[in-house]
């Protein structure tokens, strides 16, 4: 029997494709897809471990190379409080036709079976599917070897640097509470795709000082061409990007954002939202008015991923628009 705390997976890839196995649970028919790997057997080294787990998931004899990722599993995994770390190293096929391998070891063949493998273009995300689309668990892995490995270039907000700049504003007593997509997803519990930006909500009094520290972090503001009193953008050389959102609380405990003629103003509820990133409790915009506030505009794929998930978890109704 193998140890099973760490999953050590292979990322194979060849001509810009990258090879996934799809399990089926005997017990529910379940299927999903995830890299080729498993556990370390007694004796052995992380590279013949994959060099082992490759040879018998997808018949393919392959060349070890760089440690891509390091990940411990969402809140939302199955595998959360079994397997501490997902560990996935790049691997070049070296001999041997890719076909659906086995699960040698009888504990497990006897929960699923590998029913099915299949390339995935590394360079049109667009052609995955739902089945991908729709998981993160395999969705966020992937996109993260797409970044990893130059398919993907564009300005990413990662959970460590939301952490770290949320522990520095909140050590020099500022609050904040987190908007969009990663309020999205921290209020769901795990990360489900790459963001671009951090949306924040921060009140009046405290824009001074937000403004100081970020000048003092490399942030600089940017889009000046859309900035506005309530709502402006910082960034910083490594395409970091805070998109802050300016309120004020009135005597009358309202949330007003911007001027109050423009009519944006909101009951108090609006700040009672909690979620986690990388396991630190955050504050959000309550998950009721994150619905509210993703509708009446032509909307994203993305938005037809995040509300239908928040609506789900929270037992909110789904607004008629995301129906299709």
């Amino acid at each position: 029997m193998g140890i099973r705390d760490i999953r050590y997976q292979g990322a194979i890839i060849k001509d810009h494709k990258i090879l996934l196995i799809r399990h089926q649970e005997l017990q529910t028919g379940r299927t999903y897809w995830l890299f080729p790997g498993g556990g370390m057997e007694p004796g052995e080294t992380e590279e013949e471990c994959v060099i082992r787990e490759m040879k018998e998931e997808t018949n393919l004899e392959v060349k070890v190379g760089s440690l891509l990722l390091n990940e411990q599993p969402a809140l939302n995994d199955p595998a959360y409080g079994i397997i501490k770390n997902y560990k996935t190293y790049l691997c070049e096929p070296l001999s041997g036709e890719a076909s659906a391998g086995f699960e040698p070891e009888t504990g497990a063949s006897e929960v699923y079976i590998i029913v099915e493998i299949r390339w995935f273009d590394l360079k049109d995300d667009k052609a995955w599917g739902t089945i991908i689309v729709d998981d993160p668990l395999i969705y966020l892995p992937l996109q993260l070897i797409r970044k990893k490995l130059g398919y993907f270039s564009g300005p990413e907000m990662n959970a460590k640097e939301v952490i770290k700049f949320i522990t520095k504003m909140e050590s020099r007593g500022i609050q904040i509470w987190i908007d969009g997509g990663w309020g999205i997803d921290a209020q769901l519990g795990n990360q489900t795709r790459l963001h671009g930006d951090l949306d924040i909500f921060v009140q009046e009094k405290d824009v001074f000082n937000l403004r100081a520290l970020l000048n003092t972090d490399g942030y600089k503001e940017i889009k000046l061409e859309i900035a506005r009193p309530h709502n402006f953008v910082f960034g910083d050389e490594f395409g970091h990007e805070i998109d802050v959102h300016v309120f004020v609380i009135s005597a009358e405990q309202k949330i007003i954002y911007g001027p109050v003629e423009n009519g944006d103003i909101y009951t108090i509820s609006l700040l009672d939202g909690f979620g986690i990133i990388n396991g630190r409790k955050v504050r959000c915009i309550s998950p009721e008015w994150m619905v509210k506030f993703h509708v009446g505009y032509k909307l994203r794929e993305s938005d037809y991923k995040d509300i239908p998930a928040l609506c789900k978890k929270f037992g909110i109704s789904l607004p008629d628009e995301y129906i299709r």
